[in-house]
């Protein structure tokens, strides 16, 4: 499979969504390979985010609701909505 924009856009999205920075090249160019050598979607460089020493970091203490709370924030500089949450 070849990397395409979209699968660039996404892992960049992923960046923001979780850590709240820029991504760097060296991390994007890692996942990337994940889903271009090794098949994987998006959903499993997510999940595999949340085994990060950063993403234990940052959430390693927190509730469910905390997490998508900051991601709420991370993404749209606001609070998740109750219907959203």
């Amino acid at each position: 499979m070849a990397v395409t924009n979209e699968m660039r856009t996404q892992v960049l999205e992923l960046y923001t969504a979780y850590f709240n920075r820029a991504a760097d090249k060296a991390g994007v160019d890692y996942w990337l390979n994940e889903m271009d050598i090794n098949g994987w979607d998006i959903l499993t460089v997510a999940s595999s985010f949340t085994d990060s020493p950063e993403y234990i970091n940052l959430y390693g203490s927190k509730s469910n609701a905390q997490i998508i709370e900051a991601v709420y924030q991370n993404v749209l500089g606001r609070s998740g909505d109750s219907a959203g949450v």
